[in-house]
């Protein structure tokens, strides 16, 4: 009996201890103060250090630091890896060529001086608060860089640097030990940009602060502009989706003082308790990006407010003492993180999603997740029938979405006056920013000769003469632009047509013309206004649409170079109010009067104006397109008149025809829909102009 009763205190110890030793092994390190698993995202998974996981850890150890993220630092100066760069640029663009390394445009830069080689506006993003500096980023043969082109300022000459993407060195300045995971807070080593702590201008009510800390001051950390730039700008280029996914985000408490501010974000600055308590590394060197933005010698802000009455914010100056000042002024920006140190010893693992979208010119990842203690990298498997998800290690490498590439849809410019020509080219993909424009062609000049895309051409059939209002203005920008310019005290001149109009000259030295419908005109005049030429063609009243006015195209007649035909409808106009005599009609004298004035200013003294009659055609179909001006003022199918009088039909109605050209050029056939009644038709047929020019 004892002897059995040994053997099963025996056995009953080699339990316990077997449990105490599974217990130990499976200690959660990853849980609350309760006791309770911390879910980070994907929830629990079922680990340990022996497991084979792949650790993707993204940092790299460096003595009393590391390395992790990267950002633009080191100047390019090498002027054949430069070259190269300027020609990455150009052929990431679409250029075939590479043999474009000098015919760079950068933003600002006046076309003139380019003349009208191929050139190129690609990706540049302007600062926001450094007017007249653009940067774009570039990847070549595996390695990041970033372009910066300062305009010239009238007394220095425009400047474009190269600048390396480089991992970003940290010092830990800050170190935690929870259940064996270490967790430290990071502050870079060098200023690595530059900027304003906060915009003046900006509206932002911090009197919602100063009651919630019960202080007052003037601004905060949180609501500020570095505080949104660090967590978007900065974010997004310093780190990809993994980086981002294991970055510890939290509470951040400015302890500064009287400010208890607090914020809720990744990226911040360091507090002034927490820079009281560096034994070195205050005084802070500046990268060659950051110094050439102005970081150098500018000291590093602080997230600490000064308590009243200085209201002002703090920061360390370039002897490492702590300062305070106005904080619309500039100065570098020392970033601070937080980061779990990779665990090795047995866990759950809590994961974290990763997913990031490629983009034309970036790669992304499709979704796995992340373990922020070890690192570890997993995939969900598909559906398995099970209640519970399935997780399976993986590596980031297999997520790897590639670049898209741009899908550029390419739009011809045609030169004006006062304009250059140009093909441009915009990605399609609505979060892609890329434009670029090449094979530029100079401004026209009265009576050049041009091709039909209106590009100077010795032997092209059509000539260029006068100016009128032509394309409708689509893109929303200008559109805004115009309408500043406008203003909203404007008086519009009236037609008398049924809409009024004002032009605007925009500071590129175009002209604009804004029109607004005040009543429809149509065929016939009692049509319900859904039913109208206008209303159909898209353009309704009270609304303003603004039109280009550019050159004129015309038709060289074979036998004279100085008779000319419109090659479009340029208008729409009613012939008469009771005569089919063209002699006598109102067309006639408008054509000659605000018509020329339009077409010619001062140069109509020597332009004779009419329209063509039917001999003028030599029994040929003359099929014309119209402008989007003509159909805005009242066109409805594309028909325009002839001088001639249409006499073949019954006597009582003999003065109320006039021949017409149809849309398919035929003028004969009496029952077609090309013998317009003229005081019915009010407007709705076209005008293609004759001139003749005498000097």
């Amino acid at each position: 009996m004892k002897s059995r009763l040994k053997l099963f205190i025996t056995l009953l110890l080699i339990v316990v201890l077997t449990i105490g030793v599974l217990v130990a092994c499976n200690d959660n390190p990853n849980t609350t103060e309760d006791g309770d698993v911390a879910d980070n995202g994907a929830g629990d998974v079922n680990g340990s250090a022996a497991d084979e996981v792949y650790s993707a850890v993204p940092y790299t150890r460096d003595g009393d630091g590391l390395y992790f993220g990267s950002y633009p630092q080191s100047e390019v100066t090498d002027k054949t890896l430069t070259d190269s760069l300027v020609s990455a640029l150009s052929e990431s663009i679409g250029w075939e060529s590479a043999e474009t390394t000098e015919k760079i445009y950068l933003p600002g830069q006046d076309v003139s001086v380019s003349s009208w080689k191929d050139v190129s506006v690609s990706s540049w993003k302007e600062y926001s608060k450094d007017s007249g500096v653009w940067y774009t980023d570039l990847s070549s043969d595996g390695v990041k860089y970033r372009a910066v082109y300062t305009e010239s300022d009238g007394e220095n000459a425009a400047i474009l640097k190269w600048y390396k993407f480089e991992p970003l060195k940290w010092n830990i300045i800050a170190s935690e030990t929870v259940g064996g995971i270490e967790t430290v807070t990071l502050l870079s080593e060098k200023t690595v940009d530059y900027s304003v702590f906060d915009d003046a201008a900006k509206t932002v009510d911090y009197s919602v602060f100063d009651s919630v800390f019960d202080v007052d001051a003037e601004y905060y950390f949180a609501g500020s502009y570095i505080c949104e730039w660090l967590n978007a700008s900065f974010l997004y280029t310093a780190f990809d989706a993994f980086e981002r996914a294991v970055i510890v985000d939290g509470y951040i408490r400015d302890d500064a003082a009287e400010n208890d501010e607090e914020t809720y974000d990744k990226i911040y600055l360091a507090s002034r308790s927490e820079t009281d308590a560096l034994a070195e590394g205050k005084q802070k060197s500046a990268t060659a990006y950051a110094a050439e933005r102005g970081a150098e010698d500018s000291g590093w802000w602080l997230r600490s407010v000064q308590p009243t009455p200085e209201r002002n914010v703090m920061y360390i100056d370039g002897e490492g003492v702590v300062s305070a000042g106005s904080a619309n002024v500039t100065r570098g920006v020392a970033p601070v993180l937080k980061l779990r140190l990779a665990y090795e010893g047995d866990h759950n693992h809590s994961l974290e999603s990763v997913f990031a979208a490629a983009s034309c010119t970036e790669s992304g990842y499709s979704e796995f997740y992340v373990c922020p203690i070890c690192y570890g990298c997993f995939d969900k498997t598909a559906d398995t029938g099970s209640a519970e998800a399935v997780f399976i290690p993986t590596t980031p490498e297999d997520h790897v979405i590639s670049a898209r590439g741009h899908a550029l849809k390419e739009t011809f410019v045609a030169p004006t006056y006062a304009g250059y020509g140009y093909t441009e080219s915009v990605c399609t993909d609505p979060e892609c920013d890329l434009y670029y424009c090449r094979n530029f062609i100079p401004p026209l000049e009265k009576g050049d000769r041009v091709d039909a895309d209106r590009c100077p051409s010795e032997n092209g059939e059509y000539m260029v003469y006068g100016k009128y209002p032509q394309s409708l203005v689509t893109d929303t920008d200008l559109q805004n632009q115009l309408e500043a310019l406008l203003g909203e005290q404007t008086v519009f001149n009236d037609s008398g047509f049924g809409y009024k109009y004002k032009d605007v000259e925009f500071d590129d030295g175009e002209t604009y013309r804004a029109v607004r419908i005040t009543g429809y005109r149509g065929y016939p005049k009692d049509y319900a206004e859904e039913l109208t030429n206008q209303y159909l063609n898209g353009f309704k009243k009270n609304e303003i649409y603004w039109f280009k006015w550019e050159p004129v195209m015309w038709y060289v007649d074979a036998e004279s170079e100085n008779a000319l035909v419109s090659a479009y409808i340029l208008d729409s106009a009613a012939f008469d109010d009771g005569s089919n005599d063209y002699a006598d009609s109102t067309l006639k004298a408008w054509l000659n009067g605000d018509l020329a004035d339009d077409l010619f200013g001062s140069d109509e003294s020597g332009v004779s104006v009419d329209l063509l009659t039917k001999a003028d055609l030599k029994g040929e179909a003359v099929p014309k397109s119209s402008t989007d001006y003509a159909k805005a003022v009242g066109l409805g199918s594309d028909s325009w008149w002839l001088q001639d009088a249409y006499i073949d039909c019954d006597e009582s109605v003999a003065d109320r025809f006039v021949i017409c050209v149809n849309p398919d050029g035929a003028t004969e056939d009496r029952s077609g829909s090309y013998d317009y009644v003229k005081d019915y038709s009010d407007g709705s047929v076209g005008v293609v102009v004759k001139i003749f020019i005498t000097e």
